[in-house]
């Protein structure tokens, strides 16, 4: 987390190794479950990685706090402006994220991305990686992807916490 100052990133306090929850969209109808986000980031715990949680609006904000509470190591972020969440974002060892723009600042960083799609098909607006980074996505319209699929994809990342 070279690009951020010390003052900046000690007031936020990062888990050493994380994982971006990228829970906010634009539309409800692009979330995916909390219940899943609650599974998947207490997987994700056992593999030695934290879910960081960022959020916009109050009802992000009550979402990231209701995925939080039964994930022991998330980690909720202040609110922060995309120029303060870049690196963030940049610090992380992977990303997991809906339907949302925040997906493709992911990827563009070179950031393994996950994106979730329910409400929306991947083909026309799905994330695309470019040289150097990896973009997986799963799902479509009408269907909701399990936590158990994103943590297989997720596995294929071969990443976790251990240095």
């Amino acid at each position: 987390a070279s690009i951020m100052s010390s003052a900046f990133s000690e007031s936020i306090k990062l888990p050493v190794h994380y994982v971006m929850a990228l829970h906010a969209t634009s539309r409800d109808s692009k979330l995916w479950p909390v219940a899943h986000w609650v599974t998947l980031g207490n997987a994700l715990n056992q593999q030695s990685l934290s879910l960081v949680l960022p959020w916009a609006s109050e009802s992000e904000l009550a979402r990231a706090e209701a995925i939080s509470c039964h994930v022991p190591s998330a980690v909720v972020l202040p609110k922060l402006n995309l120029a303060q969440l870049a690196p963030v974002i940049a610090g992380a060892k992977a990303a997991i994220g809906v339907d949302t723009g925040l997906v493709h600042l992911a990827v563009a960083l070179k950031i393994p991305t996950i994106a979730i799609y329910t409400d929306t098909y991947p083909k026309l607006n799905g994330a695309y990686a470019g040289l150097g980074s990896i973009a997986i996505n799963l799902g479509q319209k009408g269907v909701i992807t399990t936590s158990s699929e994103v943590l297989a994809a997720f596995l294929t990342f071969n990443i976790n916490g251990q240095v």
